[in-house]
């Protein structure tokens, strides 16, 4: 008897049949790992965008309220309006100064639209604003 192997025989290289699917349970390992750090870098990065954003309005607020304030009008009302325009909510508002020389702060918070239960649900953001010179 020769010993040649046809074809569509198959010639077992496992030594033990203890390894079989070893390496499908280790691509699985992977990927859900993988897939867990791509949602940890997601909800991370609505922070940092809703934080940007914040930032964003706090200083349209603030340069719209000093504006205001310099002309005469009631600059805390007008920062709140600019606020409500982007979608944003003014948390506070302050006049340092008289009407020439004077400094406009604001505060503004904003929601994160993914809630993480040790993290913030509101993002705060403080900008200064006052006349040119």
């Amino acid at each position: 008897m020769s010993r040649h192997r046809f074809a569509g025989q198959r010639r077992d290289t496992c030594k033990t049949s203890g390894e079989r699917g070893s390496g499908t349970l280790l691509v699985l390992s992977v990927v859900i790992f993988m897939l867990s750090l791509a949602s940890a870098f997601g909800v991370f990065g609505r922070y940092i965008v809703a934080g940007h954003r914040a930032a964003a309005a706090a200083d349209l607020a603030a340069l719209a309220g000093a504006q205001a304030y310099g002309t005469g009008k009631d600059g805390c009302a007008v920062a709140r309006a600019q606020a409500a325009r982007n979608d944003q909510q003014l948390s506070s508002c302050s006049v340092a100064g008289d009407r020439v020389d004077f400094v406009l702060s604001v505060e503004v918070s904003a929601p994160v639209p993914t809630r993480v239960p040790v993290l913030p649900a509101k993002i705060t953001a403080t900008a200064h604003a006052g006349p040119v010179r």
